[in-house]
């Protein structure tokens, strides 16, 4: 068995700090309800240290939004019909300008390689929402990660959780980190603030953000704090804020689950591996029902993009 999480990539361990963020968000520039630089403004009044702007086929969001004590990070959202697998929307994180028509058909493919060229991150956004299954992401390439939850999606219909899906192409061996997100419209619903990614980092820079989202360097909530997960010999060792539930969860079967007893809370818990699973990842849960998910550890050689 290769631990493909090491000492080296598990960002509990390595050095740097840890900033808070938001990859989705839209402003008046597309659907959104309010501009660019109010938007700004909310994040930085809630403690947020960077915030990605990801409207509707538009980048200029990053451009009108200076603030103070905010990093501001260009992207994208373009969504499209693929001829074999249908809607999908696809986020570009870093992606500064985008001159490509907008176009009804075009396949997920080509835009994950267009994002990917414009020295982007490809970002799968809220899947379950769009109805995909496993089956048809198998032979795509290309993607950093895809939305585990998005606040928006949880909003409208109860569709803003995709681990099962996360789940089922992590045990195929693809590679692929998940992000929770709020992708924040502004509109009436509450959905400002509702997840967001604490991405561990050398330094508070554009580069040094997105480099660590690449590498998996974050783990992502809805409210609960993830301290620590570790690799202890054989054993998965996490710490944590109070949570009801611990979750170390696997392909198929595998796995566990830690719960506390009615009158107390969880704030650690272990699991050792048996040698069998494919992939190994966290999720907590909290007495509200809150969730906060670690990145996978990859448990075989054989993982891909």
């Amino acid at each position: 068995m290769m631990i493909l999480l090491s000492h080296n990539s598990n960002p509990f361990l390595l050095d740097g700090q840890w900033f808070k963020g938001n990859t989705h968000c839209h402003t008046t520039l597309s659907d959104g309800k309010r501009e660019p630089g109010h938007a700004a403004q909310w994040y930085r009044a809630n403690g947020y240290d960077f915030l990605a702007f990801t409207d509707h086929h538009n980048t200029a969001a990053a451009s009108k939004a200076a603030t103070d004590g905010l990093l501001v990070i260009p992207g994208i959202e373009l969504d499209a019909i693929d001829p074999k697998i249908g809607e999908y929307h696809l986020v570009g994180l870093g992606v500064q300008a985008y001159a490509q028509p907008r176009q009804s058909d075009l396949p997920l493919q080509l835009a994950i390689d267009r994002v990917r060229d414009l020295n982007g991150l490809a970002v799968l956004a809220h899947p379950h929402w769009m109805g995909l299954r496993a089956d048809d992401l198998l032979d795509v390439q290309g993607l950093t990660a895809l939305e585990v939850f998005n606040t928006t999606c949880e909003l409208i219909n109860g569709k803003g959780l995709s681990d099962v899906l996360w789940d089922e192409l992590l045990a195929e061996k693809k590679q692929l980190w998940g992000t929770a997100v709020d992708d924040t419209h502004w509109a009436e619903r509450d959905d400002p603030g509702g997840g967001w990614l604490m991405v561990k980092a050398q330094e508070w820079t554009q580069a040094a953000i997105l480099h660590a989202i690449a590498r998996g360097h974050f783990w992502t909530t809805t409210g609960p704090e993830l301290y620590k997960v570790w690799l202890d010999g054989k054993t998965v060792r996490v710490e944590c804020s109070p949570v009801k539930i611990i979750n170390f969860i696997a392909q198929g079967r595998h796995g566990s689950t830690e719960r506390a007893e009615p009158t107390s809370l969880l704030t650690r818990a272990s699991f050792e591996l048996t040698g069998q699973e494919i992939f190994l990842r966290v999720e907590i849960i909290d007495e509200q029902g809150r969730r906060a998910w670690s990145n996978p550890f990859y448990l075989s050689s054989q993982v891909s993009q």
